[in-house]
């Protein structure tokens, strides 16, 4: 979803990962999506404490958490 000459790595405004989190049900059709607010390279799904942990290299705190919302059965 991005430019080419966004993750050019002579770019000096270049983020790395990606914002986009994309649900898929068992027979592999889209159930969901979710823009995130920073460039994540690793996501895990908490489902006891229902939230999704993210990591963004390009910040000192790379440790994100979001609230990660009920899908529908």
């Amino acid at each position: 979803g991005r430019h080419f000459k966004d993750i050019d790595p002579s770019n000096p405004n270049r983020q790395d990962g990606g914002r986009y989190v994309y649900v898929f049900d068992l027979e592999g059709n889209p159930v969901k999506s979710f823009v995130l607010d920073h460039y994540v390279y690793a996501i895990y799904l908490d489902p006891i404490r229902n939230k999704m942990i993210a990591l963004d290299v390009n910040v000192d705190q790379p440790v994100l958490e979001y609230p990660f919302p009920e899908m529908e059965k």
